[in-house]
């Protein structure tokens, strides 16, 4: 199968492009998914000179809250410096995919990367793995519902997909309804 990866983050790229030279089914863009083609504000938090790239984000709100989630430390904000750059944004309905797995973990911003993938997901139907966000995924419920997706997880102990009903998770699976026939859940 083809992996297909979007990292905004350069720095980040230099690894993805040593894979890309070792995996022929691998490749990947340099470049957030959005719901519109833009140059937008990207905030990277940074300890001494160490980038914290995984609570970076096009949201500096959001990435001040995940800072204040993940680090206990006294004096956060005295002891984090919270660098602005710009990232390119595209749709991923431009790219054409016939794509079957999406998986999407954008720090708060799926939402807007569902709305720019409204009809290669109409057109495929692919499952999508989406970092669980009770407000960003209520809302992205509202656009799949539509096209006859509903919400499941993936049950570790009893390593299947089952129905999502409210428990505590880090991922939901919004899965089709043809898909779940061919799944044979």
């Amino acid at each position: 199968s083809k992996i297909i990866s979007f990292e905004p983050i350069p720095e980040l790229c230099k690894n993805l492009n040593k894979m890309r030279k070792k995996d022929k089914f691998f490749n990947f863009y340099n470049l957030a998914l959005s719901n519109c083609k833009a140059r937008k504000k990207f905030y990277i938090p940074h300890f001494k000179n160490y980038a914290l790239t995984q609570l970076s984000g096009i949201s500096i709100n959001g990435v001040k809250k995940r800072l204040k989630e993940s680090l206990f430390v006294n004096n956060l904000f005295k002891k984090i410096s919270i660098k602005k750059t710009y990232v390119e944004t595209q749709r991923l309905d431009k790219f054409k995919f016939n794509t079957n797995f999406i998986k999407m973990d954008l720090e708060g911003h799926e939402y807007e990367c569902v709305q720019g993938s409204y009809q290669t997901i109409k057109k495929h139907k692919p499952i999508l793995m989406i970092e669980y966000d009770p407000k960003i995924c209520d809302k992205i419920f509202k656009i799949l519902k539509k096209m006859n997706y509903k919400k499941y997880i993936f049950n570790k102990s009893l390593k299947k997909i089952e129905p999502y009903n409210g428990q505590k998770i880090l991922n939901v699976f919004f899965i089709n309804n043809e898909q779940i026939k061919s799944l044979k859940l």
